[in-house]
């Protein structure tokens, strides 16, 4: 059985980044993508591993362990990357990514 874009992704973070909670999640079906695309993706990481780093130390610790994937096709990835005090202290909640213009799907473009 061949692992999907998502089940590389997870194991490669679980396995690089120190006890870490990965929560991945595909956003491919909002944008203009073949169907069962993977594509964009929306990241929530814990670990302590990111105290005392700033926010892009964080995101290129976690972007610099899944280089393949960027060469490979995926195209987007909005990363929040926080410490289990951090989580527990409510900042990994009301994670929302941003709007992507290079191709969101037609029930979500505003059309110029």
């Amino acid at each position: 059985m061949e692992k999907t874009r998502e089940n590389r992704m997870k194991t490669k973070l679980l396995g690089a980044i120190q006890d870490a909670e990965v929560y991945l999640e595909n956003e491919s079906h909002t944008h203009s993508v073949p169907k069962d695309s993977e594509t964009h993706f929306k990241l929530l990481i814990v670990s302590d591993q990111f105290i005392g780093l700033t926010k892009v130390a964080r995101q290129r610790l976690v972007y610099s362990h899944l280089d393949a994937e960027f060469k490979s096709g995926l195209h987007a990835l909005t990363v929040r990357a926080i410490s289990f005090e951090e989580r527990d202290n409510g900042q990994g909640e009301n994670f929302v990514s941003p709007e992507c213009f290079g191709g969101k799907s037609a029930k979500h473009s505003t059309g110029n």
